[in-house]
C-alpha cells in the first residue's frame, strides 16, 4: 500500500492524525495463516515501526496481537482474553489501521481457526529510523458486573494513546471518567468495533467501561 493510500484509508476510517509517511518506507507483510489455531509471527519487533494497515481477507476472523503474545483467534462469535490477551479480533473483510498515538514496537502474531485465512498487511518504517513506535500495556478483560462501571485505564501522566476493542455482542462504553453512570465524556463502543486515544485527544485521565452484559470480553492496550 502507497502513503497515499494510506492515506486515503486513514481518513475513511476516521483518522485525523497519523504519521507522515510520504518518505516511509513500507514493507509488505501479506501472506495467509500457515496452520489453523496456531499463532504466527507477522513481523518483528520494530522500534521505528510508524504504522500498519491489516485487512483480513478471508471469510474467517483473524486474531493480531499487537503486544507479541499469542494471537487469539477467538471461538464462535467472541474471542476470549488470557492466552491471547492483546489480541484484536478483525472480522472478514475489515481493515485494521493503527492509531497514530498508539503504535506498537514490539512483534505482532496472528492467528486464525483456519489455515489457509488469506490477509493484507503492510508495515511502515520511519524513514530516518527514529523510535516512533512505544511498548504497549495489556488491559484487556472482561466486565465484572453488567451496568457497573469498572475501571479501564489509571490516570497515567505518561499515557502517549490507547487501543480498545469491545469483543461481546453487545455495546460498550468508555469514558474519560470512573464513575457509576454514563457522562457525557462517554464514547459507545459497537460489537468488535476499535477505538483509539484520539477519540478523547491524548488525555492523561482515568478511563472506566460499562456493558450491560457480566463476563463480555474486551481488548484493551494503553501506550
Amino acid at each position: 500500500m502507497t502513503p497515499s493510500a494510506f492515506r486515503q484509508l486513514a481518513a475513511k476510517v476516521g483518522l485525523t492524525r497519523y504519521p507522515v509517511l510520504s518518505a516511509a518506507s513500507s514493507t509488505n507483510r501479506g501472506g495467509t495463516v500457515a496452520s489453523a489455531n496456531v499463532s504466527q509471527v507477522l513481523m518483528p519487533a520494530n522500534a521505528a515501526r510508524a504504522g500498519i494497515v491489516f485487512q483480513n481477507n478471508s471469510p474467517w476472523p483473524i486474531g493480531l496481537n499487537l503486544i507479541g503474545g499469542i494471537a487469539a483467534c477467538g471461538s464462535g462469535s467472541v474471542s476470549a482474553p488470557g492466552a491471547g490477551i492483546g489480541s484484536l479480533f478483525i472480522p472478514p473483510g475489515r481493515t485494521f489501521t493503527s492509531d497514530p498515538l498508539a503504535v506498537s514496537a514490539s512483534q505482532i502474531t496472528v492467528a486464525c481457526q483456519r489455515g489457509t485465512a488469506a490477509f493484507g498487511c503492510t508495515e511502515y518504517t520511519s524513514a530516518s529510523g527514529q523510535a516512533f513506535a512505544k511498548t504497549a500495556i495489556g488491559r484487556s478483560s472482561t466486565i465484572t458486573y453488567g451496568g457497573v462501571s469498572q475501571a479501564l485505564f489509571a490516570a497515567n501522566t505518561s499515557r502517549k494513546g490507547f487501543i480498545f476493542q469491545n469483543l461481546s455482542k453487545f455495546p460498550m462504553f468508555v469514558q474519560e471518567v470512573v464513575s457509576g453512570a454514563l457522562t457525557g465524556s462517554s464514547r459507545k463502543v459497537l460489537p468488535y468495533e476499535i477505538i483509539g486515544a484520539q477519540k478523547f485527544g491524548t488525555s492523561t485521565s482515568a478511563f472506566s467501561v460499562i456493558c450491560r452484559g457480566a463476563g463480555n470480553g474486551f481488548t484493551a492496550l494503553e501506550y
